[in-house]
């Protein structure tokens, strides 16, 4: 039993000896999570994973998204809390590990509590959420990316910062993600996808990029995040990968990207980074960008995208030159300049996106073409007046006798009112964490996470 995610998603990869697809093919029965409270360690863990293999945390102490950790795959969880009655900023004091204050409120220690005894109640329900959950995406964890790290930029690239957004974007769409690494991609690991998303991937083996272009051939599709395929793994320009689909980026603008002030990991905890491993390796330089371009991204009149709110886009903004004559303007920026164009290739397409968006617009966008790419799902959760709920993340799935069984996580420490809409309609609600009757307008506390079966007329 190894692994140690958390090294996975950080500037210093190539430094940690962590290498988790390796040793999840090579050494592992168990696989350990040891990382901080969001889900992407147990996908990651998941999705890298020849065959499934148990995922376990032995040391968590986080104070949030412990059930949804199960209902992602996790098997076990084993939680370690201290305090201490020394002054605040020894180490005794910082455990649990993110939180501001030198104890965790009642509040938070009651739900541990709770949970705990939910997951054993639940389990009838919780394996089937964390396995049976199609996956419609996959977002490509792209090992030259992770080795060409620029210099002097800190913990995270642009191109980690991109893959941390556009997962949590997804996680509010209502769809399962997947990690899909450059040795799945080579060995065909796209085919059982609607969607790939491309985090500002800058450098790319060619064997990978031309794997991507076939799954588009055959009927994918492909979301590039500015700067995707730039490079190869060695850092040399590559114009022909984007010159090859007809697009070209004409002028840039891009934010100043730098590392930040070290410091220890105590100040880091006391500044609510929610992990322990910032502590474990001493001092720590943050990424820290400035100067961020940020602009309105406008769904274009008559285009697949018609009828969404303005996005907001943030980040390196790119001014494409001339277009492909069969690319479709899907979104404009206010100088009515492209910001998101359709490529169409073989039966598929590419979706090439001139600037990063913020994740809750992400959301709202992923939702549409996942939509448009016929990747339904039983439920939608939204607003009570049917708009997109910001940190609210929710999975359904219809069992064989055309009930719904369903979770929503609420991530923020405030309260949501939320609309469950099914087809058919909802007839009802049965709260499995509150065991109770529920209606299809809902409240949900800050920082919880409910099971929900639903009966449709």
């Amino acid at each position: 039993a190894t692994c140690a995610p958390h090294y996975n998603f950080v500037a210093s990869f190539s430094e940690s000896g962590s290498d988790v697809e390796l040793l999840a093919h090579e050494v592992n029965d168990i696989l350990l999570n040891e990382s901080g409270p969001s889900t992407k360690y147990v996908d990651f863990l998941r999705s890298v994973t020849p065959e499934a293999k148990p995922v376990m945390d032995v040391e968590s102490s986080s104070l949030t998204n412990t059930l949804a950790n199960y209902l992602h795959g996790e098997a076990a969880i084993s939680i370690y809390w201290g305090w201490s009655g020394e002054p605040t900023g020894r180490a005794g004091d910082r455990i649990p590990f993110g939180y501001r204050g030198n104890v965790a409120p009642i509040e938070d220690t009651e739900r541990i509590l709770r949970t705990a005894l939910d997951i054993r109640r639940l389990t009838p329900q919780i394996p089937d959420l964390a396995t049976e959950v199609e996956a419609p995406v996959a977002i490509l964890y792209s090992r030259a990316s992770l080795l060409q790290v620029p210099r002097h930029t800190g913990r995270h690239t642009a191109y980690l910062m991109e893959l941390e957004s556009v997962y949590n974007a997804m996680l509010e769409t209502g769809r399962a993600a997947d990690f899909v690494t450059t040795r799945q991609v080579l060995e065909g690991g796209l085919a059982d996808y609607a969607l790939l998303i491309v985090p500002a991937a800058a450098y790319e083996d060619e064997d990978v990029y031309q794997r991507v272009m076939e799954f588009v051939s055959v009927g994918g599709a492909v979301f590039l995040v500015p700067n995707s395929f730039f490079f190869d793994e060695y850092g040399r320009p590559r114009p022909d990968y984007l010159g090859s689909l007809g697009i070209e980026v004409e002028k840039m603008q891009a934010p100043i990207v730098k590392a930040g002030e070290a410091r220890t990991g105590i100040e880091r905890d006391a500044a609510g980074e929610e992990t322990e491993a910032p502590f474990i390796q001493g001092l720590v330089i943050d990424t820290v960008r400035t100067r961020v371009p940020k602009s309105r991204v406008q769904p274009a009149v008559g285009s697949s995208l018609a009828g969404l709110p303005t996005l907001k886009g943030a980040g390196v903004r790119h001014r494409l030159g001339h277009l492909p004559g069969d690319a479709v303007v899907l979104a404009t920026f206010a100088d009515a300049r492209p910001a998101l164009i359709e490529v169409p290739k073989g039966k598929g397409g590419i979706y090439y996106l001139c600037q990063p968006l913020q994740p809750q617009s992400y959301a709202v966008l992923f939702t549409r073409l996942l939509e448009e790419l016929g990747c339904d799902v039983p439920l939608a959760v939204t607003s009570p007046m049917g708009n997109h709920v910001d940190g609210v993340e929710y999975r359904s799935l219809r069992r064989a006798d055309g009930t719904i069984l369903a979770y929503v996580n609420n991530l923020r420490r405030q309260n949501r009112r939320l609309r469950l809409t099914c087809n058919p309609p909802v007839e009802s609600v049965w709260n499995l964490s509150l065991e109770r009757e529920a209606s299809e307008d809902l409240s949900l506390p800050a920082l919880e996470c409910f099971l929900l079966e639903i009966a449709t007329e």
